[in-house]
């Protein structure tokens, strides 16, 4: 199965397990994160063309990190001024709730989420 922005949309939905695991909305922080910062990438690429909008490089992203870190990805705390915040609360919250977000992304493909292109996806295609 190919995984194309739709796709993301669609896995992006399963929210409402990721929200209501306790009383923090986990996965809309990380969303919020990611679209911060997915802002602030497109205003330093100034005047670029983009073929996916904010909210869908967003949304992309926050599959990837949880995808990742149920595959095993551990970053250190040596890393966390290198890497995005939104990493260490995908990998925190999937080592909390691993068993409840495996069964909301039962029907996905780990390694096809873990291997979704962002630079192939924002490419605007010539006419």
């Amino acid at each position: 199965m190919c995984y194309s922005g739709y796709s993301v949309v669609k896995i992006s939905q399963t929210k409402k397990y990721l929200n209501n695991i306790d009383w923090k909305s986990y996965r809309d922080d990380i969303y919020n994160l990611e679209k911060q910062y997915e802002k602030n990438h497109r205003n330093y690429c100034d005047g670029r063309e983009f073929n996916i909008t904010i909210d869908l490089a967003a949304k992309l992203f926050v599959v990837q990190h949880i995808a990742s870190a149920l595959k095993g990805t551990r970053h250190d705390v040596k890393s966390y001024i290198y890497l995005k915040q939104s990493i260490f609360l995908a990998e925190s919250l999937v080592i909390n709730y691993e068993d409840k977000i495996k069964e909301a992304l039962k029907d996905f493909d780990l390694n096809q989420l873990c291997d979704l292109d962002y630079s192939f996806l924002i490419e605007k295609k010539a006419a």
